[in-house]
């Protein structure tokens, strides 16, 4: 389970409650900060991008999407089945729910920043 937040960071546990009642979810990664120019926070981005896949969940669920290699895609819903806006498809550092869930299959993370780090030898997150 991966945490990502443009903004904000966090301590490792995703908290949230509601009608459902509060929870936690522990999660493995965290990439945050990335929209406010922190260079370990730009790398873990570029890592996440390589990330072949992942299922995403933001405001507790009510928005869901898929991430492919760093590209986010949607369904609009609110769209007619013709529209050309029904499916969309951004890269993850522009797409408007600034945080959220993801969700990758075991071990992608660690591969994706084994290729990263075979590439980028000197960045920090490399260390």
């Amino acid at each position: 389970m991966m945490y990502y937040n443009a903004l904000k960071s966090s301590n490792g546990i995703y908290r949230g409650g509601g009608v459902q009642g509060a929870y936690q979810i522990k999660v493995d990664q965290k990439v945050t900060n990335f929209k406010t120019g922190d260079a370990l926070s730009q790398q873990k981005l570029e890592i996440l991008k390589r990330v072949p896949f992942a299922l995403g969940s933001s405001a507790k669920g009510l928005h869901t999407y898929m991430v492919i290699s760093g590209y986010v895609y949607e369904v609009h819903y609110s769209e007619d089945y013709k529209s050309y806006k029904l499916f969309d498809r951004k890269p993850i550092e522009e797409f408007v729910w600034d945080g959220g869930l993801l969700t990758a299959p075991p071990d992608s993370w660690n591969q994706a920043k084994k290729s990263y780090c075979q590439e980028n030898p000197t960045k920090q997150v490399c260390a």
